[in-house]
């Protein structure tokens, strides 16, 4: 193999069935190229993924979408980081990498939701440092649902459906999510329908069911979500009823929720009976303005799933 050959540029749309050959031999096949392209090139927020080409092959990718934070700081979100097993160890992915971060001039920070393998290649090629995990957490059953909002209700996200903006709560770095925003990520996504729970407080919970076709589990996830996350009763009775619609309306058999191990989210989950998963992904971050480095404090940080694409 002469890497001479090797050409790092922009992916294009006209790269998209390479985008999806090179996914699948890693990870589920999304075997749709209008997912792609609404991930890749249709989405709501700046986005470019970088690729490294032999002899007009794919053999590598980069992706960053560049989204604010709460607090107005710019962040590239890392996601789509794949070498073709034959070229890894060349230096290829730090190359790629770079590229993507450059590619936007205002970045305070990059981050990351990585597997395993991931978190050892940012911290390795890429000078990321891996603040903690996320923790998968899994409820089995309610036992008795006391405590249910009883006027809790739900539907299908739309392009009508109007999300009621809280007072946002300063207490934590969370990635900022408009409602042109969430339109494109719920409303507009290719693969999964999503479902909104609201509350008369206001309040709404982003839920989807997925049916694992090797075990015929349905599971219900709870990937976004607007309340007070300093309010215990409140966080209590929001995922409490959200459990309930999930498992009583929606057919759900478990429901999964992401937490910070150390949030009083975490804490709320646990006394309502939820249990840690096995595998995590972990939380990578690298700061690029120097003013900063209190971004690499994770009991700072609220995440949820939705911040990982294509969830």
């Amino acid at each position: 193999m002469d890497t001479n050959q090797i050409i790092f540029r922009k992916a294009t749309q006209k790269d998209i069935p390479q985008i999806m050959s090179l996914i699948n031999t890693k990870w589920a096949n999304y075997n749709s190229e209008n997912h792609y392209t609404w991930m890749l090139f249709n989405a709501a927020i700046p986005v470019v993924t970088t690729g490294a080409f032999y002899k007009d092959k794919l053999i590598g990718m980069f992706t960053l979408h560049k989204r604010k934070l709460s607090n107005g700081y710019e962040c590239g979100l890392a996601s789509g980081l794949i070498i073709d097993d034959q070229w890894k160890g060349k230096g290829y992915f730090p190359i790629l990498g770079n590229m993507a971060i450059s590619t936007f001039k205002d970045l305070d920070l990059v981050c990351s939701l990585p597997n395993i393998i991931g978190k050892s290649a940012l911290e390795r090629s890429l000078e990321f440092k891996t603040v903690g995990k996320i923790s998968t957490m899994i409820l089995d059953s309610l036992e008795e649902p006391k405590g249910i909002d009883e006027e809790v209700s739900y539907a299908p996200v739309t392009m009508e459906t109007q999300f009621t903006r809280m007072e946002k709560d300063n207490s934590y770095f969370m990635f900022e999510t408009n409602h042109s925003y969430r339109l494109w990520r719920f409303a507009l996504h290719s693969l999964y329908k999503y479902y909104v729970i609201t509350f008369s407080s206001n309040e709404f919970v982003i839920v989807k069911v997925f049916k694992n076709s090797e075990t015929g589990i349905n599971y219900g996830d709870i990937l976004d979500f607007e309340c007070s996350l300093t309010n215990t009763e409140r966080l209590k009775k929001i995922i409490l009823s959200s459990c309930w619609v999930l498992q009583q309306k929606m057919g759900a058999d478990l429901v999964t929720i992401w937490t910070n191990p150390n949030s009083l989210l975490c804490k709320v989950t646990k006394e309502l009976g939820f249990t840690e998963a096995d595998h995590n992904p972990f939380f990578c971050v690298r700061v690029l303005n120097s003013m900063l480095e209190h971004l690499y404090d994770y009991s700072s940080w609220h995440i949820v799933r939705a911040d990982i694409l294509p969830h």
